[in-house]
């Protein structure tokens, strides 16, 4: 049984996908959970690959730091693992605290890095290389376990009814033009997000030199924004706060052009 420790973000997310392929293909009759973050566990959930998802609503990882919940938060999701008695437990980022949970929850074999502190922690360290891809650094953490061959590309796994839900929404818009293409207006931090004006300016050159139809996504605090960019043009759509994040992959699978900042629909 393999545990995959992933509490951060969408992004993080979606760039630890290859690596549930990749344990599934190596070992078959495996089972593999993963201990998510309340803004990530649809992903998770969605997956194939997956057998069980642990969610932690609170932890040191949260983009808000009212929110944040550090010794307190690793002490109970050590005590929600334990009983699972996991063989094996990965950790997806280089994390102390979730290296430390690893430990107390009494996991014989332990992967990660060193790079967040928790390397004594640890049964096997991936040596760190800030210059590679995360992807191929998160095949490195595998390869104590056999694991060498090379990853595929990050996929994630609507359902069938949130592709059905994005298909009937898009065919019940008057006027659909194509291209479709798809902004996604906000980003997980203040310093990744594009200025307002030059938003504007941008769907405003798209609507007038693609002739198409763009939609806004966003989750419910990009809402404002999404209203301001879309009053009074109908090729611009606002569906900021109105997708969950499968249905906006589902969406995403529907376009012909995205844009977006460094935030996870980017790698979607």
């Amino acid at each position: 049984s393999i545990l995959i420790v992933q509490l951060d973000h969408i992004g993080d997310a979606v760039l630890s996908m290859p690596m549930l392929r990749a344990l599934r293909e190596g070992f078959p009759k495996a089972s593999i959970d993963v201990l998510a973050s309340q803004s990530n566990r649809e992903i998770f959930e969605t997956c194939p690959h997956v057998r069980r998802v642990h969610v932690s609503h609170d932890n040191w990882l949260s983009r808000e730091p009212h929110t944040r919940v550090y010794i307190g938060e690793a002490l109970r999701l050590t005590r929600s693992i334990r009983p699972f008695r996991y063989d094996v437990g990965i950790d997806a980022r280089g994390d102390f605290l979730v290296a430390l949970v690893l430990w107390l929850a009494g996991i014989p074999r332990r992967l990660g890095w060193a790079c967040g502190g928790g390397g004594f922690l640890l049964t096997d360290v991936a040596s760190w290389e800030p210059s590679r891809h995360e992807t191929e650094s998160r095949r490195a953490v595998l390869e104590p376990l056999g694991i060498r061959t090379a990853f595929t590309q990050p996929e994630l796994f609507p359902s069938w009814a949130d592709s059905y839900h994005v298909r009937e929404s898009l065919a019940a818009l008057p006027d659909l033009r194509l291209p479709l293409i798809v902004v996604h207006v906000g980003a997980g931090t203040k310093a990744k997000r594009w200025p307002s004006n030059h938003l504007a300016e941008l769907v405003e050159r798209l609507v007038q030199e693609l002739v198409g139809s763009v939609i806004l996504v966003g989750d419910s605090a990009d809402q404002p924004l999404g209203r301001t960019l879309s009053r009074g043009c109908p090729p611009v759509i606002d569906w900021t706060g109105s997708l969950t994040l499968m249905q906006m992959a589902a969406l995403l699978g529907e376009a012909d052009l995205f844009i977006g900042t460094d935030s996870g629909p980017a790698l979607i």
